[in-house]
């Protein structure tokens, strides 16, 4: 097992993830990211400030469940 490419591999993952997550945050209008189950993953900060509500109370919430909550 290559240790170093398996290292550089994790960095450019992470530094993959770090910029979508600066893009996520910096979208104007409300946006929501779902796993593969349509589960919250994450909203940005116009969700929160649009809905009211925290990513923490949202996270992991069935998409289907979120419009109840909020629309």
């Amino acid at each position: 097992v290559d240790i170093d490419a398996l290292t550089k591999a994790r960095g450019d993952a992470e530094a993959a993830r770090d910029h979508v997550r600066k893009i996520v945050e910096t979208v104007p209008t409300a946006l929501v990211v779902l796993d593969a189950q349509l589960r919250v993953m994450t909203v940005n900060a116009a969700f929160v400030r649009d809905f009211s509500t925290s990513g923490d109370q949202v996270h992991g919430m069935p998409l289907a469940d979120l419009g109840a909550e909020l629309w």
